[in-house]
């Protein structure tokens, strides 16, 4: 993941554990997308300061993470939950299915039995189940 991304998510996690100074320096940084130069006319500071506050708490972060790893977790919760997403669609997909062939089989079944010639209604049905299938 590219390096922007990852300490702007574990900015999103940690943020609030950064010093004021520290946090606005980052979430300027990488959120408003503002220079060194910019973040330093902000806040007052040199821009190698702003550097020197952005590295440190890059680097908390990153210690905040591998000690904590709530951001791992959050990953690992977020991919079951699609997985479970995903087979949870599946079967009602798959039980729709045999509900619309059950519709489909009664139907044509009434059709037959009524002596009903209505090819129109029959040619819907023949192709409402082809494409079910």
């Amino acid at each position: 993941m590219e390096i922007n991304i990852e300490v702007s998510l574990l900015f999103d996690f940690y943020g609030e554990l950064l010093k004021p100074s520290g946090r606005q320096a980052i979430d300027l940084y990488y959120n408003d997308d503002l220079s060194l130069a910019e973040i330093a006319d902000q806040t007052k500071i040199t821009r190698q300061g702003v550097r020197d506050s952005i590295k440190r708490c890059e680097q908390q972060l990153f210690d905040f993470e591998k000690k904590l790893g709530l951001y791992k977790r959050f990953c690992e919760l977020e991919k079951g939950l699609e997985e479970i997403s995903v087979s949870f669609v599946k079967k009602i997909l798959k039980n729709l299915i045999y509900i619309f062939h059950i519709i489909y089989v009664y139907s044509l079944r009434r059709i037959i039995l009524n002596n009903n010639k209505t090819v129109k209604t029959l040619i819907m049905l023949c192709i409402f189940y082809f494409i079910m299938k």
